[in-house]
């Protein structure tokens, strides 16, 4: 496996953003490249797990004003419409592919708070005080109402700064992130990028962090449809 690829800011659709996560997990597979990118949303919007139901999903959200779409990955349900946004793909065949979900989470984890701290910003991570599994939602389904183990806090208040949820298949393992923006006043988007991208690769062991080629058009383009489907959103 070469460098970590990384593709550019971009703001997609709700759909758009779901598809491109998961067609970096599919095409990475295929090519054996491991990817990662940072990015918005070009409309208000929420994302769920995959396993919540759509009524209670509709009942959380109080019919907000914002697209809702079911991610592939676990956990809650996201409000990204003041969030910065980050999608990690590992392929199959890589060391960590197989590594415990708390495991991966929290060193996860680690990369994005030390990077925090690197550019000026208190941050570290929520303790776990026992045997711990992952889902990163709290119990009522809302992601960042409170903070999950080994979730990115900030110290002190223990207010939840980022949470993370995955997925794995045959295709390799997916982690997509939520940063809470307004945590991180005056931060300095293409200095994110770049301190995560380096944190990234050293720790997947990968040379560099170096800029992605474009993924498949047709592969987005189904994959966008499926994720703007009423079948795939009310799948449960």
């Amino acid at each position: 496996m070469a460098d970590l690829k990384q593709f550019p800011y971009v703001q997609l659709s709700s759909a758009g953003n779901m598809a491109f996560d998961a067609v970096m997990l599919e095409h990475g597979f295929q090519t054996r490249t491991a990817y990662w990118r940072l990015y918005g949303w070009n409309e208000p919007a929420l994302t769920f797990g995959y396993s919540q139901k759509w009524e209670e999903v509709r009942r959380l959200s109080n019919y907000a004003q914002a697209v809702l779409v079911r991610r592939i990955t676990g956990g809650g349900m996201v409000d990204h419409r003041e969030d910065l946004t980050y999608a990690l793909s590992l392929p199959a065949g890589h060391p960590l592919h197989h590594s415990p979900a708390p495991e991966f989470y929290k060193a996860l984890h680690q990369c994005l708070a030390q990077v925090l701290r690197s550019l000026g910003f208190e941050a570290d991570l929520f303790p776990c005080p026992g045997p711990c599994r992952t889902q990163s939602s709290s119990g009522n389904g809302i992601c960042f109402r409170a903070p999950e183990p080994y979730d990115v806090i900030v110290p002190g208040t223990g207010r939840k700064l980022a949470g993370a949820a995955l997925k794995r298949n045959r295709h390799g393992l997916l982690a997509q992130g939520s940063l809470e923006a307004g945590c991180l006043p005056g931060l300095d988007r293409g200095a994110l990028a770049h301190q995560f991208g380096m944190a990234f690769s050293a720790w997947l062991g990968l040379p560099s962090c170096q800029p992605a080629e474009s993924l498949p058009r047709e592969l987005l383009e189904k994959e966008e449809a499926r994720f703007a489907s009423v079948a795939w959103n009310h799948l449960r």
